[in-house]
């Protein structure tokens, strides 16, 4: 009988651990200060990928993007050197997710709170 409830326990903690991410998949639009962003996110499992694009067009790729649960992470590279980027994490709560962003490179500030909704 103990060794059964260990199992169950064992079994339920990989349950838990492999209980898939938000579904976030496709195009969210944000933004604020005359500036709109939309993110086109690809889901495969934990990783997440996709890009960002700007009011004006200019389009940069989504890095080391990771989904657990209702949180997911990702770094946008903002020069060629990889030495200017905004730090990204967030949560999604169904229609919207709430990113929080926090700019990191020399003589570089900004980032802040950011709202998206789907499919817009």
């Amino acid at each position: 009988m103990k060794r059964t409830a260990v199992i169950l326990l064992i079994l339920t903690a990989f349950t838990a651990a492999a209980a898939p991410g938000a579904e976030v998949t496709g195009k969210w639009t944000g933004g604020g200060k005359g500036v709109t962003l939309t993110f086109t996110f690809t889901q495969d499992g934990p990783k997440l990928a996709g890009t960002v694009q700007t009011s004006t067009g200019e389009t940069v790729a989504i890095s080391d993007g990771r989904i657990e649960g209702d949180k997911l992470s990702f770094t946008v590279y903002l020069d060629e050197d990889r030495s200017l980027k905004l730090v990204t994490t967030g949560i999604v709560n169904g229609g919207e997710i709430e990113l929080n962003a926090k700019a990191e490179g020399v003589g570089f500030s900004g980032g802040g709170p950011l709202t998206l909704k789907r499919g817009r």
